[in-house]
């Protein structure tokens, strides 16, 4: 969606002066936090963290007897779930940032917000694996498309970026 923004410049750009035009805000007030909560809610698509543990199945003892301590076992599936969301989060951003003419004085709000998010909903999706994981299973599969850890860390990452969204709009306001 970034690249296509992109090259859509000018047509993002008018749309975002109509939009913005009826409002009494500026328009950088408006459209920072709506990207920020679209890069979020494309982030919350990314269930990665949300399976890691059910994919150790029936292994999963295997993990525990490791000579590390527990809490950096579990950690480090945090690890691939920030390595392929939070590169693209960036990228996009940035693409957003140029596209929608967003003022540069917005760029470290428009960067760290999404990468916090990010790790948010990496942790979100975790705690929630650990909560109702899936151990019992015949192939991968259903661990990553039928399980109800992976079902409650997108609607929960999702309101994690409409929170976002709305704590956003309320700090341009007040």
């Amino acid at each position: 969606i970034a690249i296509i923004t992109l090259f859509k410049q000018r047509d993002m750009a008018y749309l975002a002066d109509v939009i913005t035009s009826n409002l009494a805000i500026k328009g950088e007030y408006f459209l920072a936090p709506i990207v920020i909560a679209s890069l979020g809610v494309f982030a919350a698509m990314n269930t990665v963290s949300s399976a890691a543990l059910s994919m150790e199945g029936k292994r999963f003892w295997i993990m525990r007897t490791l000579p590390i301590p527990s809490r950096q076992a579990v950690l480090a599936k945090l690890v691939p779930h920030i390595v392929v969301t939070a590169p693209p989060i960036l990228v996009a951003s940035l693409v957003f940032m140029y596209a929608f003419s967003i003022p540069s004085e917005y760029l470290l709000f428009m960067i760290v917000t999404p990468q916090l998010m990010c790790l948010a909903m990496a942790l979100s999706g975790l705690c929630i694996n650990f909560l109702f994981p899936k151990l019992d299973y015949r192939n991968e599969a259903q661990v990553v498309k039928q399980s109800l850890s992976v079902f409650l860390s997108m609607v929960i990452n999702i309101f994690i970026a409409l929170l976002t969204l709305g704590i956003n709009y309320l700090c341009a306001f007040i």
